[in-house]
C-alpha cells in the first residue's frame, strides 16, 4: 500500500497532480479539484495517498490531510459511491461540513453533489451516520472498518461508548492495522 508521497508537483490538471520523488518516480494522483488549487507546481509537498486496486488497474487518490483520507476511504466504502463520487462530496464539503450534513440528515445539502440524487443522498447519509464519531472532545473522526466492528462488539458487550471511543482511539494510534478480535483483546486486556 502506497500511503503517502512526497515531491515536487510537475504537473496539474482539472482531477490529478503529477508528483515527482526524489528518487525520479512520478505518480500521477488523483485528487479533488480543491486540493489541486492550492497546490502549486515546482514546490515540495506530502500527499498522503490511497492505492485502489481494480481488475482492469490501479489509482491512485491524493489527500491534503489524514482526515479527507479517511473520508475517502469510508465514501467508498457504501455501496454505489465509486472513487470519482467520493472526490465529488469532499470537493463540494470540507470533512467538518460533512460531518454536519451527516448529523443533520440533510439529504437536501448531500443531493446538490453532481450525481447524487436524494435517494442516493438518504442511502448514503444512513450509511454515513454510523460511521463517525467523537473520541476525547469535540475533534470528530472517523471509525472504519476493523476498529468499527470492535466499537460494535464492545457496545455489545456492555462497555460504555465515551471509554470505549478513549480506548480505541489510544490503540488506533500505536496499532493501526490490527483486527476486531485483537483490538477487543487489547481493551479487554486495558493495554
Amino acid at each position: 500500500m502506497i500511503e503517502g508521497v512526497e515531491g515536487q508537483i510537475i504537473k496539474k490538471s482539472q482531477n490529478k497532480i503529477t508528483i515527482k520523488t526524489i528518487s525520479g518516480i512520478t505518480f500521477g494522483i488523483f485528487s479533488t479539484i480543491r486540493n489541486i488549487r492550492k497546490l502549486d507546481i515546482s514546490k515540495n509537498y506530502f500527499i498522503y495517498t490511497y492505492l485502489k486496486v481494480k481488475e482492469d488497474g490501479m489509482s491512485l487518490y491524493g489527500f491534503l490531510s489524514e482526515q479527507e483520507k479517511e473520508a475517502f476511504k469510508v465514501l467508498i466504502g457504501i455501496n454505489s459511491v465509486g472513487p470519482k463520487t467520493a472526490l465529488s462530496i469532499l470537493d463540494t464539503f470540507t470533512f467538518e461540513k460533512l460531518l454536519t450534513i451527516v448529523q443533520n440528515e440533510d439529504i437536501e445539502a448531500l443531493s446538490h453533489v453532481s450525481g447524487i440524487g436524494k435517494k442516493s443522498a438518504g442511502r448514503i447519509i444512513l450509511e454515513l451516520s454510523g460511521k463517525f464519531v467523537s473520541i476525547q472532545g469535540e475533534t470528530p473522526v472517523l471509525v472504519s472498518g476493523e476498529y468499527e466492528d470492535a466499537e460494535t462488539g464492545l457496545l455489545s458487550m456492555g462497555f460504555e461508548k465515551s471509554y470505549i471511543d478513549k480506548k480505541l482511539s489510544e490503540i488506533e494510534k500505536k496499532f493501526p492495522d490490527l483486527s476486531a478480535k485483537e483490538i477487543i483483546k487489547k481493551v479487554l486486556k486495558n493495554e
